[in-house]
Parts: C-alpha cells; structure tokens; sequence
C-alpha cells in the first residue's frame, strides 16, 4: 500500500509539473497578446511560432522592390494564424483583414544569401503600440532592434505606403 502512495504521488507530481514551452502564446492563439509589451517579446514572439509558411508558398524566389524602405530583395512568411485567411492564390483576399496574432516577416536581403534585417508585423489590434491594428518592429538578425515597437509604425509610413496595402501589407497588390 505505501508503494503505491509513493508511485501515485510521484505520477501526479510529474504530470501536473510538466508544461510545454512553446513561447508566451500559443501559435494562432490570441491569449497573452497583451504581454507583448517590448520588442525583445516580439522577438521571442516570432521565434516561438512553429511554422511560418512563404507568400504564395514560393520558398525559392526572392520578391524584388525597387523602391521605398524595402529596396531589394525579401521572402515574406506569414505564421499559422495570418495562413488560416489567405486565398488559394497566396494572398489576402481583397476586403479581408487578418485576426489578431497574424505574424508576417519579410526577411530582407541586401546582398548574399543571409538576411540583412527583419520586418516584423504582429496584428494586435488592443496594443497601445499598434497603428492600424498592427505592431511594427524592425530587427537585425541577431534580434538587436533598428526600428522599436514603440514607434508604432511611424518609421514604415503607415498612413502613406502601406494604408494602401490589403490590411497594411502592400506585397499582394504589388507583386503577382
């Protein structure tokens, strides 16, 4: 009897203290978006999704801009959540917005093959940093911030460059 107080014991001692680390929010989850109060969360935020998935689901091109910010070539992923809205073309259909928790990233390339920066967009539309219902943030690839979240997007012209864009994001009326 006592063996099996001991092994009961030790079973829900080690079921119930075990937690899966995964990152502040659940992929696709909405729930702790309002945690997301730094850019170094954001960072996190973006590292902790599982799956990213390429625009139009082309890992192979680059997209190539000529113009504003975001001269050069980039890929751009979209994580789980922002994927679940996208139209079988690739893209946001026209009209639709993506939830809160969207992730897009566009891995931007100056030269080589190793990106130079990221641009980071999380919709969280509650954040006292969103404009547009969006948190904007810039990162070198070591995570290091060139443009911060408190910004709120003052830096990426939302009011001009992308308030033209399907829910902020230029890239699917600018490239086919």
């Amino acid at each position: 009897m006592h063996n099996r107080i001991i092994f009961f014991s030790a079973l829900s001692l080690t079921l119930f203290s075990c937690t899966k680390d995964v990152g502040e929010i659940p992929e696709g989850g909405t729930t702790g978006l309002a945690s997301i109060t730094t850019d170094a969360k954001l960072w996190d935020y973006t590292k902790s999704q599982t799956h990213y998935y390429y625009y139009k689901n082309d890992s192979i091109d680059k997209i190539v801009s000529t113009s504003g910010f975001h001269k050069g070539s980039y890929f751009l992923e979209f994580n789980a959540k922002a994927k679940s809205v996208l139209g079988s073309d690739g893209k946001l259909p026209s009209g639709s917005t993506f939830p809160d928790s969207s992730l897009a990233i566009k891995a931007l390339y100056t030269n080589g093959s190793t990106p130079a920066m990221y641009a980071v967009i999380l919709k969280n539309s509650k954040s006292a940093f969103a404009s547009g219902g969006w948190m904007w943030a810039i990162f070198n690839p070591d995570g290091s911030v060139i443009t911060s979240i408190t910004q709120s997007g003052s830096s990426c012209n939302i009011a001009g460059c992308h308030s033209g864009g399907r829910d902020h994001l230029l890239t699917f009326d600018a490239h086919p």
